[in-house]
């Protein structure tokens, strides 16, 4: 029995998409989440404010899919964990 894979945005933007197409969905998402995550909104009824990086991981999965909106996230880790 074999896995039916459900389209996306970014393959029905991109029909086919090679590693390096991949690679710069990954890396763009990276990107869009770390400059999401510099984005706050301060809510009077709590002290911890609401950022904008629950959105930009959303939108990644929404966007790429399952897979690629993982190792998005994964690089995005990486690179906090490098200190970039």
């Amino acid at each position: 029995m074999s896995a039916v894979r459900t389209l996306t945005l970014a393959d029905t933007a991109l029909p086919r998409a090679g590693a390096l197409s991949n690679l710069a969905l990954i890396v763009g998402a990276s990107l869009v989440t770390a400059l999401a995550a510099q984005i706050e909104f301060r809510v009077p009824w709590s002290p911890v404010p609401i950022s904008g990086q629950t959105f930009a991981v959303l939108l990644a999965g929404a966007v790429l899919g399952a897979r690629r909106a993982f190792l998005a996230q994964l690089l995005y880790l990486a690179e906090g964990a490098a200190g970039v």
